[in-house]
């Protein structure tokens, strides 16, 4: 597997990101910290880190940026970021798709067909 430059360094700032602002709370974080709100108030130009958030954030704490963050400009990022995911982060113990991760493909599906 090979890696862009750019890619590399959108999951090194995102999880530097996550070290140096998040703390237990998450949901407090994302809805008061103004760096992190800059990030998604612009999603066009930050879709690299957007979707490396998509990555981390459900791999390591279990919780999808869609429960962070309400915003659907931040969909196709986190629509692109299904593939480099880890597929235990996508379903529960038993295999089967989490809820949240079936809520996201019905919001492309609706997505899709605007």
């Amino acid at each position: 597997m090979r890696f862009s430059y750019d890619k590399f360094a959108d999951h090194k700032l995102a999880q530097q990101y996550l070290d140096l602002y998040v703390d237990e709370n998450l949901e407090r974080e994302f809805s008061e910290n103004d760096e992190l709100q800059e990030l998604f108030d612009k999603p066009n130009l930050y879709a690299g880190l957007i979707q490396a958030f998509a990555i981390h954030l459900p791999e390591q704490h279990d919780v999808e940026l869609f429960d962070l963050v309400e915003s659907s400009e931040i969909l196709r990022p986190v629509i692109k970021s299904l593939g480099w995911r880890d597929p235990d982060s996508l379903t529960t113990p038993e295999g089967e798709l989490k809820r949240r991760f079936t809520i996201i493909c019905g919001v492309r599906s609706n997505f899709l067909m605007k």
